[in-house]
């Protein structure tokens, strides 16, 4: 394909046609061209014009050049995806990793319920503040939510019973009646005094 090819004006395009109407006005054919030789060009203004275009005409895309672009810098306060994430955002999903940890360790090893509720409501102030967590972190965070209130429910029964286990009249009923680990299993507690209340 030819790149550097000059396209056609108006007025070389009515040049030629001014030329051929002459031709056929002339009454006859174009002489062929003579023998061991090309034609001769067609002379006129429209064939010098063009031979001098085509001569002086350049390229204008230079590849040894490196292209220089101007681009324009986005707004700061119109598009807020093009800031920068400080140091402070992109550490936030570590601290809440670290977080869940130590709480799972106090919830779960310590028995220290109240500690561990105490780092998880921090924990839960950080997780809207963070760029990306991940989907795992999020359960987890609400697993160990749970639990902790779970076994904090346990440890207020649990308390309640042994204000009842100590006394003759509810000693061997107790036993009896409420497997070991259970809670508030078999309608025993609910006869107990103010079980209901402090339920």
């Amino acid at each position: 394909m030819q790149d550097d090819r000059r396209r056609a004006t108006e007025e070389d395009l009515e040049a030629r046609l001014n030329g051929g109407q002459a031709a056929g006005a002339g009454g006859g054919k174009a002489q062929p061209p003579a023998k061991g030789g090309k034609g001769a060009p067609a002379k006129g203004a429209g064939g010098e014009e063009l031979a001098a275009d085509e001569s002086t005409e350049t390229s204008s895309l230079d590849f040894s050049k490196p292209v220089e672009y101007n681009l324009v810098g986005a707004n700061g306060a119109l598009n807020s995806s093009s800031l920068a994430p400080s140091l402070y955002l992109s550490g936030l999903e570590s601290l809440v990793r670290f977080d869940l940890r130590y709480a799972q360790y106090l919830t779960m090893i310590r028995q220290e319920h109240e500690q561990a509720e105490g780092i998880l409501t921090d924990t839960a102030k950080l997780v809207p503040r963070c760029l990306y967590l991940s989907p795992q972190l999020r359960f987890y965070q609400a697993f160990l939510v749970g639990h902790v209130n779970r076994m904090k429910f346990y440890d207020k029964v649990l308390e309640f019973q042994a204000q009842y286990t100590k006394r003759p009249k509810y000693k061997e009923s107790f036993v009896r009646h409420v497997p070991h680990g259970s809670i508030a299993l078999g309608h025993f507690l609910i006869e107990l005094p103010n079980f209901s209340e402090r339920l």
